[in-house]
């Protein structure tokens, strides 16, 4: 008898660990981590400094040489938060190279910042895979994403009717989705049967596919 997929949680913050559930726990700077679970770290938008990107960028390169983290972020763009957005597309270019060196894939938080997002995938032509988290904006956006090659992780919007990401979930390709919980106190098995229920696909199918994506993205690592 095969074992049963469990579910993936591709983007969490919460440190605990559920039972049937593989999830990418995003941690913070001088927190220990253990290798028993995938880890990612980055330099947050919202807590980005002149004063310490430059030390949180060598312990993010150290992380990444241990082996410790298999992912990178969240990291990203935030216009609405955080310091202007030309220091934040600097500082992301420097954690983008530190992904493409290390051979991981990178989480990405964006808001409204979708455009320099994308002009910065063009033309940086990254080879690793990027995972924009949390993605509830419209349809536009998300097909100019998904044509440049970017994965988009749906969350606790899809538990709202109407919302964006229940509109886009309708045509994203099956290969290029993941779900995730972040920071909300909500189980990835509801975001997991609000998916199932919208696309009309059996659970096990669905686990079973978003297991492969996350499969083919971890680049081995």
């Amino acid at each position: 008898m095969m074992a049963e997929t469990p579910y993936l949680d591709i983007h969490t913050h919460h440190a605990a660990v559920s039972p049937g559930v593989v999830s990418v726990y995003n941690a913070r700077f001088g927190e220990p981590v253990s290798g028993n679970r995938p880890v990612s770290l980055g330099i947050h938008p919202w807590y980005l400094t002149e004063t310490e990107y430059v030390h949180q960028l060598a312990l993010l390169e150290q992380a990444l040489q241990s082996g410790v983290v298999t992912a990178l972020g969240e990291c990203g763009l935030d216009r609405l938060s955080g310091p202007p957005l030309p220091f934040q597309l600097r500082v992301l270019h420097q954690q983008l190279d530190l992904a493409e060196a290390y051979r991981v894939p990178v989480i990405l938080h964006c808001v409204r910042a979708f455009p320099e997002l994308i002009s910065l995938a063009k033309q940086r032509k990254n080879t690793v895979p990027l995972i924009v988290h949390g993605y509830n904006a419209n349809e536009q956006t998300a097909r100019q994403l998904l044509a440049h090659s970017f994965y988009l992780s749906l969350g606790t919007a899809l538990l709202r009717p109407g919302s964006n990401a229940e509109k886009c979930l309708a045509f994203l390709p099956s290969d290029r989705f993941f779900l995730e919980t972040d920071d909300k106190p909500v189980s990835i098995e509801d975001i997991y049967a609000a998916a199932s229920r919208q696309l009309q696909q059996p659970l096990p199918e669905l686990k079973e596919q978003l297991m492969n994506n996350f499969q083919r993205v971890s680049l081995g690592g």
